[in-house]
């Protein structure tokens, strides 16, 4: 399954809160949805590897948080210039090769305008998968920029035949 990853810039004393308390709420000063896939779809290198560091590396955010296919990651300050500038250098390799309308060159390019403007504003870079599919999981995630979900509590067929009969 793909999931969209959000690419949010968070000023770094965010992040410290939040690597304390896991219930704070993160307020991102940008956030580009791009596709999980760029993380491992891309078999040129060294762009491919840089992407999934981009996308898929870094430090957990928190301890705390979950999904059923990796947490919420961040990059810290230092980290996101250096990978900005070396995920630039890998893609102006390839770029002209690449159609103007092509998806790739779109979501390569959202993820490049996240890293720089978190470059210049000297903040952080946090990547969070979007939700998965069942209810069950879906109240287990946390993205760390909305508050918690609160699970649904629905009742079974069997449940409600039950409090049928017990009126």
């Amino acid at each position: 399954m793909a999931y969209s990853t959000s690419v949010a810039v968070v000023p770094p004393n965010q992040i410290e809160r939040i690597r304390e308390d896991p219930n704070a709420i993160l307020t991102p000063n940008k956030i580009n949805p791009v596709s999980h896939l760029l993380a491992y779809w891309i078999e040129t290198q060294p762009l491919g590897s840089l992407l999934s560091k981009a996308i898929d590396g870094g430090q957990p955010l928190h301890a705390d948080f979950w999904h059923p296919l990796r947490p919420p990651m961040f990059h810290g300050e230092t980290e996101v210039a250096s990978l900005a500038l070396d995920l630039t250098e890998a893609w102006e390799e390839i770029e002209e090769d690449i159609p103007s309308d092509d998806w790739l060159r779109h979501e390569i390019n959202y993820l490049l305008e996240a890293m720089r403007y978190a470059v210049d504003t000297n903040a952080c870079l946090v990547t969070a998968l979007g939700f998965p599919g069942g209810r069950d999981q879906r109240s287990r995630v946390r993205i760390p920029w909305l508050p918690p979900v609160k699970p649904v509590i629905t009742q079974s067929i069997w449940q409600k035949w039950l409090a049928r009969l017990v009126r």
